[in-house]
C-alpha cells in the first residue's frame, strides 16, 4: 500500500474477499471492497499473447478518491481559547482541516465575516496555513474570532 492505493501482484483466488479501506489512528472505515478473482476471459487466439499489457497506462479515472466533509487535522493547535495580545503585537489564529474535496476557510469576527477591509492595516490570510495573521494589533481588533471550514460535504 502506497499513497492511498492498494496494489496485489500476482493475484491469486486466495486474494478474493472484503477489503476495507480505513483512516489512519481512527479505525474509521472509509470504503468497502468486495474482489473477486475469476479466470480472465481469453480472446481465444493464444498465439497472439505476448504478456504486455496493451490496455494502455493507468490514468486518474482509474484511482478511487473517498469524498469527505471537512474536519479538523489538529485541534491542539486550536486549543487556546482566550487570547491577550499587547496593542502592536501580532497574533495569529490556525484553524488546519482537510476533507475531499480540500475544503475553502473562511474567517468570522464577532460571527460575521471578516475580511481585510474591515481592519486598519488589513489581515493575512495564509490558506495553506490555514491561519489569519494581524500585525500591530489595536483595542478595536477585540473580538470572537471563528473559522469555518467547507467543502460540498459539509
Amino acid at each position: 500500500i502506497r499513497a492511498a492505493v492498494m496494489e496485489i501482484a500476482d493475484v491469486t483466488y486466495e486474494d478474493s474477499g472484503v477489503y476495507v479501506c480505513m483512516l489512519r489512528g481512527t479505525k474509521e472505515a472509509l470504503r468497502n471492497f468486495t474482489i473477486t478473482v475469476a479466470d480472465a476471459v481469453g480472446s481465444g487466439d493464444d498465439d497472439e499473447d505476448n504478456g504486455i499489457d496493451d490496455a494502455g497506462p493507468e490514468t486518474e479515472n482509474d484511482q478511487v478518491y473517498i469524498s469527505r466533509a471537512p474536519y479538523w487535522t489538529h485541534t491542539q493547535r486550536m486549543e487556546k481559547k482566550l487570547y491577550a495580545v499587547p496593542a502592536g503585537n501580532t497574533v495569529k489564529f490556525r484553524c488546519p482541516a482537510t476533507g475531499n474535496p480540500l475544503p475553502a476557510i473562511r474567517w468570522l469576527k464577532n460571527g460575521r465575516e471578516f475580511r481585510g477591509e474591515h481592519r486598519i492595516g488589513g489581515i493575512k490570510l495564509r490558506h495553506q496555513h490555514w491561519s489569519l495573521v494581524m500585525e500591530s494589533v489595536v483595542p478595536s481588533d477585540r473580538g470572537n474570532y471563528s473559522c469555518v471550514v467547507e467543502n460540498k460535504y459539509g
